[in-house]
C-alpha cells in the first residue's frame, strides 16, 4: 500500500564507515520491499571503481537487484551549484550570482574538481565544511529546483530514486 512506502536515510561518518557498515544493513534488513540506493562522493577517485567496489558488497550479500548505487562527481556539494537560483532564495548569496548559472565551470557543475571551495567562493560568507555544512543543505535543499538542476550526477540520482519507486509497483494516484 502507498501509505507503507517509506524513506529512510541513513547518513554514513565517511566512506570507510559505508563500507563497513554497508554489509551489516543489507544482512540484517528483513523487509523484502525494501529498495535502497547508496549515494557517495566520488573524492577526486575513479567513479567507475567506486561504483563497482560498491557492487560487488551488494553482490555478495544477494541484494544487487535491489539496490542503486550512484557516485557523485565530485561532491555532493556539486549539486548545489547546479541550482544557484537555490542558494540565492536561501539568502547565502548575492543576486548577481544568478548571472554564472550558465557560464563557465557553473554550467557543469559536475566537472568543478572541488565543489566546496566553489561555492565558498560565491557565497555571501564562507562555508565552514565541518560546522556549517548541514545548516547550509538544509537551508538550500528546500529551494532546489529539481528537474531544472544543471548537476548531472543530481539528475541520475533523482532518475534512481523514480527507479526504485516503480519497482514497488504501487497504485497510481487518481486525480
Amino acid at each position: 500500500k502507498e501509505e507503507d512506502v517509506a524513506l529512510k536515510i541513513i547518513p554514513h561518518d565517511g566512506v570507510s564507515d559505508l563500507k563497513k557498515s554497508l554489509p551489516r544493513k543489507l544482512r540484517g534488513w528483513a523487509n523484502d520491499k525494501a529498495r535502497f540506493l547508496v549515494i557517495r562522493d566520488n573524492d577526486r577517485g575513479n567513479c567507475k571503481e567506486r561504483k563497482l567496489e560498491l557492487e560487488k558488497i551488494c553482490e555478495e550479500f544477494g541484494k544487487n537487484k535491489i539496490v542503486k548505487i550512484r557516485i557523485v562527481c565530485q561532491e555532493l556539494e556539486a549539486w548545489y551549484i547546479g541550482d544557484l537560483h537555490a542558494i540565492y532564495s536561501a539568502g547565502f548569496a548575492k543576486k548577481a550570482v544568478l548571472k554564472k548559472q550558465n557560464r563557465g565551470k557553473y554550467s557543469d557543475p559536475d566537472q568543478i574538481e572541488r565543489p566546496i571551495e566553489a561555492l565558498n567562493g560565491i557565497t555571501i560568507e564562507s562555508i565552514d565544511v565541518k560546522t556549517q555544512k548541514l545548516m547550509f543543505s538544509e537551508s538550500v535543499a528546500p529551494n532546489m529546483n529539481v528537474e531544472g538542476n544543471l548537476s548531472i550526477s543530481f539528475q541520475q540520482t533523482v532518475l534512481a530514486m523514480k527507479s526504485l519507486l516503480n519497482e514497488l509497483n504501487l497504485p497510481k494516484k487518481r486525480s
